[in-house]
């Protein structure tokens, strides 16, 4: 596809790529239903190289079944994009696509869900990495230094 766009070529800055797992396990059987990880990991390799490309948005929504994976993904995007990477964690949104139900299964960032500390762990352990941004500031708590 990219050969058949050579007039744009010169023009292609940047890309954002929302991926939303780390693993081939998670990518395959719970965010993305029908995808091919082998095939992701051989395009995005491909994208890494395309010369007039400064920076890489890879995209990660976040939620019950992937947040064990957010400082994961991060390594992964920086071992391919290197510092063209700057990575979004958003959280998941319901867009219609649950039930209320199901919904509050994914929400992993309602104060509610029963692995929520879990995942307060697991963003402060990821955030704020240098190339990594979010809307998930509520749950990053600073870090104090004891005199």
């Amino acid at each position: 596809m990219w050969d058949s766009m050579k007039n744009v070529h010169p023009y292609v800055k940047s890309c954002e790529i929302s991926i939303d797992a780390a693993t081939k396990d998670t990518y395959e059987n719970k965010t993305r239903l029908g995808g091919n990880w082998d095939e992701l990991m051989t395009n995005l390799k491909f994208i890494s190289t395309i010369p007039t490309l400064k920076r890489v948005k890879p995209s990660f929504v976040v939620q019950h079944s992937n947040y064990k994976e957010m400082k994961m993904f991060n390594n992964l995007m920086i071992s391919i994009f290197g510092s063209k990477s700057n990575v979004f964690y958003g959280k998941i949104t319901n867009w219609g696509t649950f039930s209320d139900s199901e919904f509050k299964i994914h929400e992993i960032w309602n104060p509610l869900h029963p692995e929520h500390e879990n995942f307060i762990v697991e963003v402060n352990n990821t955030l704020p990495a240098k190339n990594a941004w979010s809307n998930l500031q509520e749950f990053i708590h600073p870090k104090t230094t004891l005199i």
